[in-house]
């Protein structure tokens, strides 16, 4: 899978290339986020802006990312979410459990304000 990783001071951003994150993609976006928790980046940004189709593999990856961060004492914030992949975090429950937000810039600060918070 092709992707755009940009490490930052306090995060790492990853955007994937696809339009479709499933089964034959999502393990290697999981791959990725195990890596990045491996060499000790625990807030990661998932920039979602191409991606409009998301299955079952595509979402437990990003729950593995999710309590990777976690469990680091970080966070996992998804960006520029399409409103059809945005649906289906809705339908399947998962909103609430993930950090979600629609603008790039918003996503930053997060990021920047929960590393200052730690």
């Amino acid at each position: 899978m092709k992707v755009v990783l940009e490490k930052h001071d306090v995060f790492v951003m990853i955007r994937p290339d696809v339009k479709r994150l499933a089964g034959d993609l999502a393990p290697e976006l999981n791959d990725e986020l195990v890596m990045l928790n491996h060499e000790g980046y625990k807030n990661i940004l998932l920039d979602l802006s191409e991606v409009n189709y998301v299955d079952s593999t595509g979402l437990n990856a990003m729950l593995v990312g999710n309590r990777l961060c976690n469990e680091a004492g970080g966070k996992l914030v998804l960006t520029s979410v399409t409103p059809a992949v945005h649906d289906l975090f809705r339908i399947s429950q998962l909103e609430s459990m993930l950090h979600i937000t629609q603008y790039l810039p918003d996503a930053i600060e997060m990021m920047k304000h929960h590393d200052s918070a730690a």
